[in-house]
C-alpha cells in the first residue's frame, strides 16, 4: 500500500475514507521550491516526475486537475478521496532575477568574512543581514539571505523579513516566491502560513482570487493543522469562508476541526453550535446525512429544530473524544516553552519533556500523530542528533522508506552537516535499499560539507567497488581524493589505500608499486610510502626473498632519508634476514652496515610486519625481590599510633585481612564515604541505578 508523505498525515486523521484495510488512501501533490507541483507515487519514487504543472501568477492545479474543497471532499475523478500537499525536501532558494554585480563596500566584505570562516556563527549572520537591509540593494539582500537559509532554513521570522524586503525593493511576484520557499522549508510554522495567506489576500482579490486563497488555507491545514496550538490558523480559515458567505464550507471546516485536540477545542465546539443556529441546517449537511436523520424526526416537531438537535448530538461524541485526547496531551504541551528553532541550547527539562511526549505518542500507536509530533520536535530540537536518530529508528521500525530518506536529506544537508556518522548511515540506508546512485549522492553531499574526511571518500570508493562499476571510475575517485587532500599525510594515506586496492582486489602488484612510486616522486623520504612499497613484496606468496632485499636496498639508499629513518629500515632488514634469509653473509653485511651507521650492534626495536619485539627483559633491569628490614630496624621499640598497629613491624607480620573481612578506614578518604562492609553481591549490583532495574530470573 502507498505510504503517505508527512503532510498527508493530517488528512488521514480528518478523513473517514479507507481502502478497506482501515488505512486512509491518500494521493499527494507536492509544491516544490522550483515552482512546480508534482504528483508523488510514494511506492515508486521514480514516478515522481511523470506529471507536473507549472505554478504561475498565483494559480495552480494539481496533476489530475482536481482540488480539495473546504469541506474535505474531493473531485470524484480523483484516485483517492483526499488530496493533500506533501512536504518537499528543502532546497536552495529558487533563482531570482539578479541585478548586475555591484562592488561590495569594504564594510560588507568584512561582514562576509566571519560567516564564511564559520557558518555556524549565528551572531555573525544576523549582523550581516542587518547590514544588507540598510544598504537597500536587492542584490546584496538576496545573496546574504540565500546563504543564510542554506544553513538555517527553520528561522520563519527571517523568511517573513526576506519577503518584505523583496516586496519593497523587488516585485510582488518575487516576494511570493520567497514565501513559497519559506513554507516548503519550514511547513510547520503557523505564523508563516498565516502571513503568506494575508499577503495572498492583498494580491489576489475578488472571486478570481478565492480559489488561490482557499488553496493556501488547505495546504496550511494539511501541513500544520494537527498542531496543538494551530487554533489561529483554523479560525482564520473559518473567518475567511464566512466573509465570502460560504457557510457550507465553514461547516466542513468544523467537521474536521472537531476531531483534532487543540488548545481551544471547547471554543470550536461552541462555534459549531452557533453556526447551526445562524444557518439552515439542511443547507449545511450533505443530502446523504439528511436522508439518514429524517426518520429520527418526531412527528409534529419543527424540522429545523429537530435537525439542529440531531446534528449537534451526533457531533457531541466527536467533541467528547477530542476532549479526552486533549487532556492526555495537556501537560506535555504546557511544558513546551520554546516550540520554535533557535541555536541556543534547550534546557534539560525541555529535552526530557520532548522525549517523554514522543514516547507517549509512540505508545498510543497513531502513526499520523507520531510522525507529526516528531516533525514538531525537530523544529525546536533541530541541532540535537539524539532526536533525529530517535525519529529514524521509529521510521525504520515501520519500514517507511520515503520518510527515512526525507529525514536523512534534511539533517545531512542543513541541520547537522558536521555529523559524519549520519552521512555514513544515510549512504548505508540507500545502499541497503538498492539505490546505489542514491548512496553515492549522499556521500558526495557529505564531502561537500566535510571535504577532508577520509572515511567519507573511502566509503564512496567502497560503494563504487561493490557496484562493480568501471575500474576507471574507482581510479578517478582515488585520484580525486589524493588531489583534494588538505595535508600531505592524508594524500599518502589515499595512495596507500589505492595501492592496496590494486594489490589485493585487482591482484596487480605492478600497478600497486607504480602508484606508490608516483607518490614517492613528490616526497622521496616518506616513511609511510616506503614501508608500503616494502609491504607489496612481503605480501607475495610464495615469498621472494631476493625481491624483498632488493626493495630494502633501494629504500636504504634513498636520498633525503634522515639518520633515524635509515637506522629503522636497516633494523627491519636485519630482522627480515633473521627470519627468512638464506645466506648468512647477507646478514653479516647488514650488521656491518648498521654498525658503521650507528657505532653499535643492532637492537631490533621492531620486527617486520609491524610486530613489537619483546625485549623488555634485557632492556629493563629486573627489580630485586623484597627483603626484610635489617635486624637493627626490627629491634627499634614500637611507637604508639592511633590505629593500634605497632610501628616497625614487618609487613609479613601485619598482613592485610581477607577481602570478606575488609573494613572501612576509621578516617576514610576525602570525598568517599566509608565502606563498612565488603562489595555487594553480583545479584544486587546495579539495583539502585535509575531508570534501569535489575530483573529477577
Amino acid at each position: 500500500m502507498d505510504i503517505p508523505l508527512p503532510s498527508e498525515l493530517l488528512m488521514d486523521d480528518l478523513s473517514n475514507t479507507s481502502d478497506g484495510t482501515g488505512q486512509a488512501t491518500v494521493a499527494s501533490v507536492g509544491l516544490y521550491a522550483n515552482g512546480t507541483y508534482e504528483t508523488l507515487a510514494t511506492s515508486d519514487r521514480s514516478s515522481a516526475s511523470d506529471s507536473r504543472t507549472r505554478f504561475s501568477d498565483g494559480n495552480a492545479t494539481n496533476a489530475s486537475g482536481n482540488a480539495t474543497n473546504a469541506s474535505g471532499t474531493a473531485d470524484s475523478t480523483a484516485d483517492s478521496n483526499i488530496q493533500s500537499i506533501s512536504l518537499p525536501v528543502p532546497s536552495p532558494t529558487p533563482s531570482l532575477p539578479r541585478d548586475p554585480d555591484l562592488a561590495k563596500p569594504i564594510e560588507l566584505r568584512k561582514l562576509w568574512t566571519p560567516v564564511k570562516a564559520n557558518p555556524t556563527d549565528f551572531t555573525a549572520w544576523t549582523t550581516l543581514l542587518s547590514f544588507v537591509e540598510q544598504q537597500e540593494l536587492i542584490s546584496f539582500i538576496r545573496e546574504a539571505y540565500d546563504a543564510f537559509f542554506s544553513r538555517y532554513p527553520f528561522c520563519w521570522g527571517y523568511w517573513k523579513k526576506y519577503s518584505e524586503l523583496e516586496k519593497r525593493f523587488g516585485t510582488p511576484e518575487q516576494s511570493e516566491t520567497v514565501l513559497e520557499q519559506g513554507v516548503n522549508a519550514i511547513p510547520l510554522s503557523v505564523e508563516l502560513w498565516m502571513y503568506y495567506v494575508e499577503c495572498a489576500k492583498d494580491r489576489h482579490k475578488g472571486v478570481a482570487g478565492e480559489g488561490r486563497i482557499r488553496e493556501l488555507f488547505e495546504r496550511a491545514i494539511a501541513a500544520v493543522g494537527l498542531d496543538f496550538k494551530s487554533d489561529d490558523l483554523w479560525d482564520a480559515y473559518i473567518a475567511y469562508e464566512k466573509s465570502i458567505g460560504q457557510m457550507k464550507n465553514v461547516f466542513g471546516i468544523y467537521e474536521r476541526l472537531l476531531r483534532i485536540p487543540t488548545l481551544h477545542y471547547k471554543k470550536h465546539f461552541e462555534g459549531f453550535q452557533q453556526l447551526l443556529l445562524a444557518s439552515p441546517v439542511q443547507d449545511l449537511i450533505t443530502p446523504e446525512e439528511l436522508e439518514i436523520l429524517k426518520p429520527h424526526i418526531p412527528e409534529g416537531e419543527d424540522v429545523e429544530t429537530a435537525l439542529r438537535q440531531l446534528v449537534t448530538e451526533s457531533r457531541r461524541s466527536l467533541f467528547t473524544a477530542t476532549e479526552s485526547e486533549a487532556a492526555k496531551r495537556w501537560t506535555f504541551e504546557e511544558n513546551i516553552k520554546r516550540p520554535y528553532f533557535h541555536v541556543k541550547p534547550l534546557e534539560n527539562n525541555q529535552l526530557k519533556n520532548w522525549h517523554e511526549y514522543l514516547d507517549f505518542e509512540i505508545a498510543e500507536k497513531q502513526s499520523s500523530r507520531i510522525i507529526f509530533l516528531f516533525e514538531r520536535c525537530l523544529v525546536a530540537c533541530a541541532l540535537y542528533e539524539e532526536f533525529w536518530r530517535k525519529y529514524l529508528d521509529y521510521l525504520k521500525s515501520q519500514s517507511m522508506t520515503e520518510y527515512i530518506r526525507y529525514a536523512y536529506q534534511r539533517v545531512c544537508s542543513y541541520h547537522l552537516t558536521n555529523k559524519t556518522g549520519l552521512h555514513l548511515d544515510w549512504a548505508a540506508f540507500e545502499e541497503e535499499t538498492g539505490d546505489m546512485a542514491g548512496a553515492i549522492q549522499a556521500l558526495q553531499n557529505a564531502l561537500k560539507h566535510q571535504p577532508n574526511k577520509a572515511i567519507l571518500s573511502l566509503r564512496q570508493i567502497g560503494v563504487l567497488r561493490r557496484l562493480q562499476t568501471d575500474p576507471a571510475q574507482i581510479e578517478n575517485a582515488f585520484d580525486s581524493a589524493v588531489q583534494t587532500a588538505s595535508e600531505a599525510s592524508l594524500g599518502e594515506f589515499f595512495l596507500i589505500k589505492q595501492a592496496r586496492y590494486h594489490l589485493k582486489v585487482k591482484n596487480n602488484k605492478g600497478k600497486a608499486m607504480e602508484v606508490l612510486r608516483t607518490g614517492l616522486k613528490r616526497d622521496p623520504a616518506s616513511s609511510a610510502l616506503l614501508y608500503a612499497l616494502i609491504d607489496c613484496e612481503l605480501q607475495q606468496l610464495p615469498l621472494d626473498v631476493t625481491a624483498v632485499l632488493r626493495i630494502f636496498d633501494e629504500v636504504t639508499v634513498t636520498e633525503g632519508l634522515s639518520h633515524d629513518q635509515k637506522v629503522d629500515f636497516l633494523e627491519r632488514k636485519i630482522l627480515f634476514l633473521e627470519d627468512f634469509g638464506s645466506d648468512v653473509r647477507e646478514l653479516r653485511a647488514a650488521h656491518h652496515q648498521y654498525y658503521e651507521l650507528t657505532g653499535q650492534a643492532p637492537r631490533g626495536r621492531k620486527r617486520a610486519f609491524g610486530e613489537d619485539e619483546d625485549e623488555a627483559m634485557d632492556q629493563v633491569p629486573a627489580k630485586k625481590p623484597f627483603e626484610n628490614p635489617p635486624p637493627s630496624l626490627l629491634s627499634t621499640p614500637p611507637m604508639a599510633n592511633p590505629y593500634g598497629v605497632p610501628m616497625g613491624v614487618p609487613p609479613a607480620v601485619n598482613a592485610w585481612p581477607a577481602p570478606p573481612q575488609m573494613m572501612a578506614s576509621p578516617v576514610g578518604f576525602p570525598g568517599y564515604p566509608p565502606q563498612a562492609v565488603a562489595w555487594p553481591a553480583a545479584a544486587s549490583y546495579g539495583q539502585t541505578w535509575p531508570p534501569y532495574q535489575a530483573t529477577s530470573t
